[in-house]
């Protein structure tokens, strides 16, 4: 199916998006749903998704994203130490969108999510948090930003040196400890979503 989408100029993410907008006309409907208190909440795959509808839908005011804040573009150059035969795109041909390289990646599109409430809940290499955090400071909602590392990164003296990308010699695992990513331990973080979403819902600044 991905690689249909992709032949033909399409893409998962354009389906499964659309899809969600359609969604969200129809809950939007119901008599018990709060149109003012609107947000989307996703794990791993899902967190593409929940980008795209927050960033094409400005009724959502909260995003919950628990997975990694990286860039793919930088991933692709860095890890050059794969075994020849891991020398794919291992990220899954669901996660392309045709074009998007040549503009912007992930962590892009989470700092245009600035002012919105925002929940990282797996946190990622500072070189990329920072592009967030200064796009959030921009807009004066830094409040409204959360960052939330893995439980085996969450003591800063933990976490990797390296600040800027490096332009190789990572493997798969390098890279992973070059994000502060503990791949074993991707999994919903139930504390830092909810408390991200009554922040937003629940305060006195809308």
């Amino acid at each position: 199916l991905c690689h249909g989408l992709l032949q033909g100029g399409f893409s998962y993410f354009g389906i499964s998006t659309a899809q969600k907008l359609c969604a969200l006309s129809f809950i939007k409907t119901l008599p018990y749903v709060d149109c003012d208190r609107l947000g989307v909440s996703a794990h791993s795959l899902g967190c593409d998704d929940a980008m795209h509808v927050a960033l094409l839908c400005d009724e959502i005011r909260a995003v919950v994203f628990n997975d990694l804040v990286a860039d793919a573009r930088h991933r692709y150059y860095a890890t050059t130490e794969y075994d020849e035969t891991r020398m794919i795109n291992d990220v899954g041909a669901w996660h392309i969108v045709p074009g998007a390289y040549m503009n912007y990646d992930r962590t892009d599109m989470l700092a245009a999510l600035a002012p919105k409430w925002l929940a990282l809940n797996e946190g990622g290499a500072e070189y990329y948090l920072d592009k967030i955090r200064r796009a959030y400071d921009l807009h004066g909602a830094s409040d409204r930003l959360s960052i939330t590392h893995y439980p085996k990164y969450s003591d800063p003296a933990s976490r990797s040196a390296n600040y800027l990308p490096p332009e190789g010699g990572l493997s798969g695992d390098g890279y992973f400890e070059y994000t502060n990513t503990d791949a074993p331990d991707h999994s919903y973080r139930e504390q830092p979503s909810i408390a991200l979403i009554k922040r937003a819902f629940f305060c006195d600044d809308k």
